[in-house]
Formats: C-alpha cells, structure tokens, sequence
C-alpha cells in the first residue's frame, strides 16, 4: 500500500474514522458511518492514485479493501470473511459508479 495515500486517506477521513471507534452497537447508524467511510476512501485512493499513474484498478480496489478492513470490524465475523464481504461490496460500488459516470467517475461528478 502507497504510504503516502495511505496516510493521506487516514488525515482526510479522520473525523469519521474517530466517530467509528465509538460504535459499541451495530444499528443503522453504525452502517451508515461505515458506507460513508467506504465511498470516502474510494473516492480518496481515486484521487491520489491519478498522480502516480502506476496503479491499475486492482491495485486501487485492494488498496480499498485492506484499509476498510482494517478499520471496520464486525463483531463474530472473521476477518477474511469481512475481507471477502469488502471486496464484493467495493467491486459492486466502483462498477456501478463506472457505469454511471464512466471510467473518470471522479472528475465527471465534481
């Protein structure tokens, strides 16, 4: 993972990242902060990944996977089923959002 997104992500999403480690139930509130930390590091690994223009787009979906993964845990699922559950959850967004904006999703909805 790219040091420098990787910290960069961390800094751009902090106030959420704080208010998750506060969550001691899992309501709809709970999954609502987890998709809004999601669709940030998405659009986040978009954006800095169009500077190095050495990653693919695998490489930006398991960069996206890892750290939501790393911060979101839910209780009595093991971790590579989480993975597993990001991975199809990620996949599916980023492909629907490439259909509805095209391949430069990020550029065409600003």
């Amino acid at each position: 993972m790219e040091p420098n997104i990787f910290e960069n992500i961390l800094e751009d999403l902090k106030e959420q990242i704080e208010l998750l480690k506060t969550i001691d139930s899992w309501n709809l509130e709970a999954v609502k902060l987890v998709w809004d930390i999601i669709l940030g590091i998405i659009e986040r690994i978009e954006f800095y990944s169009e500077e190095l223009e050495t990653m693919t787009s695998e490489d930006k979906k398991d960069m996206a996977v890892k750290l939501v993964n790393k911060l979101v845990d839910i209780p009595y699922i093991p971790e590579f089923l989480e993975e597993k559950l990001f991975d199809f959850v990620i996949d599916g967004l980023v492909h629907v959002l490439n259909g509805l904006f095209g391949h430069k999703w990020l550029s065409n909805i600003k």
